[in-house]
């Protein structure tokens, strides 16, 4: 099916009206060649994992940020894949030594070793992998030491522990066996995954024409946690590789995943080996059923829908939480589809908020997330050939609510985690900032505030009554007109009792004005949140998969007033 059109969806334009581009994008050749260059550097740096980086671009007092850092290597990984048609010579071959598996048994041939521009992952051309398989996926790894057959030869570096001896040992498992224990328990847990991903409807992961040894998905074990990594998932799919017109295509593609070798504590602190490992394998396998649906769709909803399931496969682990601070419930004026630094992995909370008040599922998985993923496919049952946003929105439709009515609500909640989210008090989530706290008196009796906004984003503004008397406010916003996604929340707390949100419906230029109890004897604080909620893109540009659509959103940087006043 063809990509949307303008008239396919109302929020597409190509009016001359419409801002000028930040930006303009790249040839297919430098698109592909920074693709390169991008995973290139992540191995040489050790920096492929949001836990290392910092994020690079300054910070408003409410958490806007000015720069995002692309960094996540398995959506770095996908880019090269996708954009590798485009590359020649040299250049081709390293890309497809980078995507190529540990074992050296995938299409695009031998793996380089560990060192500059080596491949993630790579068993030592010496060694004798070995394979164990489940009727829904197979694992293979390499051996050292004691575990080591006739006749066979080992890899120190990325060979698992040999422990062999069943339950009461660092890993549960079969004693005995001549399968190491870790490798059992990778077995199971993957099984688990892919068996709960398939119980809840979704599509199974391409098969991969018997590369591995069969047609099941195919998981290996590396040591990859000494590179800062926790695991990855990516193609090696030709049907990609040579025949996706530079990422153009929107195709379904198989794809294979690395774990690491044993989570030691010593490499991953936080959480315990197995619970790193279960929250890693739910994570990367729910890339390679997206890209079951298409490789090519926007890098932000790739990674916010697969964080998002971590907590629906090993919600005790809770390793999300990590992110939060990244995302809305940190930056509210940062775009909801921000893609870079670890903004992405924040946004898993605002697909959660969606699965609460949606919650029908099957088999424990909420069913909005599959019926998303099957609108992005552009092929196959349910496919829509819908872009990420746009699939929200269409998502929001079916349940008879609107992206324009559910985000101003969700920003605004934000600001009340503990009452929003059921884990959000044990779990210790931020709270969403305030932009600016006023109080108002009788040597203070208005404020102006003025800012600019980005599309889906919100800022979040506290009045607090400091005069004696029955005083009342008015508040008076000049925000972006309603077909632009303007809108705005009032939420009052009354002394003794819980605040309560409401929406004020704006004209349609984005004005309103609105009168408020505000005596100090009954009125504790009134917040004012206004919302940017547009969905409006210029589609098909030929950007990177790091915007929405591969184009630009119309309606960034709107500026927005707010006025508020004491009045008798």
């Amino acid at each position: 099916m063809a990509a949307p059109t303008p008239m396919d969806n109302p929020g597409l334009s190509s009016s001359p009206t419409d801002p000028a581009d930040p930006a303009a994008p790249g040839e297919p050749t430098a698109l592909a060649e920074d693709a390169l260059a991008t995973v290139e550097d992540l191995l040489e740096d050790g920096t492929a994992t949001p836990e290392t980086l910092a994020d690079p671009g300054t910070t408003t007092a409410d958490g806007a940020t000015s720069t995002v850092t692309e960094s996540d290597l398995t959506l770095a990984l996908r880019d090269l894949a996708v954009r590798a048609s485009s590359l020649t010579g040299e250049e081709r071959a390293e890309a497809e030594r980078l995507l190529a598996r540990p074992a050296g048994d995938g299409s695009t041939g031998k793996c380089s070793l560990h060192g500059t521009y080596g491949d993630v992952t790579c068993y030592r051309e010496a060694a004798t992998p070995k394979s164990t398989c489940s009727d829904v996926v197979c694992v293979h790894w390499v051996n050292k030491g004691s575990a080591l057959g006739a006749g066979e030869k080992g890899d120190s570096y990325n060979a698992v522990p040999t422990e062999d001896d069943g339950p009461g040992g660092a890993w549960d498992g079969t004693a005995g066996d001549g399968i190491p224990d870790y490798v059992e328990v990778v077995l199971a847990e993957m099984s688990h995954v892919v068996g709960t991903y398939a119980d809840a409807g979704y599509r199974s992961v391409v098969s991969d024409d018997g590369l591995g040894g069969n047609d099941l998905p195919d998981i290996y074990l590396g040591e990859i946690g000494q590179q800062g990594l926790y695991g990855y998932c990516t193609t090696d799919d030709p049907a990609v590789l040579e025949d996706d017109q530079d990422g153009t295509a929107h195709v379904a593609s198989w794809a294979y995943c690395v774990l690491d070798n044993d989570y030691a504590a010593s490499e991953f602190p936080a959480h315990t080996p197995l619970g790193n490992m279960q929250v890693t394998a739910a994570h990367e396998y729910f890339h390679a059923v997206q890209y079951a649906y298409d490789v090519d769709e926007d890098s932000w909803i790739l990674e916010a829908t697969a964080t998002w399931a971590e907590d629906y496969l090993y919600d005790d682990v809770n390793d999300n939480v990590n992110y939060l601070r990244y995302g809305p419930l940190g930056r509210p004026a940062q775009s909801l589809d921000t893609f870079g630094g670890s903004a992405h992995y924040g946004t898993w909370i605002f697909f959660r908020y969606l699965t609460d008040r949606y919650p029908a599922a099957t088999a424990g998985l909420p069913d909005l997330i599959r019926e998303l993923w099957e609108s992005l496919a552009h092929d196959g049952a349910g496919a829509k050939g819908y872009y990420s946003v746009q699939g929200v929105e269409k998502a929001l439709a079916a349940r008879g609510t609107t992206l324009n009515r559910v985000f101003p609500r969700f920003a605004a909640d934000n600001r009340r985690p503990n009452r929003t989210y059921d884990e959000a008090a044990a779990n210790k989530y931020p709270t969403a900032p305030l932009s600016k706290r006023v109080k108002l008196t009788k040597k203070r009796v208005r404020t102006v505030q003025t800012s600019r906004l980005d599309h889906l984003a919100a800022r979040h503004y506290r009045f607090v009554p400091g005069a004696r008397g029955n005083w009342a406010l008015r508040v008076g916003v000049d925000l972006n007109d309603v077909a632009q996604g303007g809108a705005v929340l009032a939420t009052v707390k009354k002394r003794g009792q819980p605040a309560t949100t409401h929406r004020i419906w704006l004209k349609k230029d984005g004005d309103r004005f609105k009168r408020f109890d505000f005596r100090r004897s009954q009125v504790k604080w009134i917040e004012i949140s206004i919302v940017n909620a547009s969905t409006r893109y210029r589609c098909d540009l030929g950007y990177p998969w790091s915007r929405t659509c591969q184009g630009v959103p119309r309606d960034d940087a709107r500026k927005q007033v707010v006025r508020a006043a004491l009045v008798r």
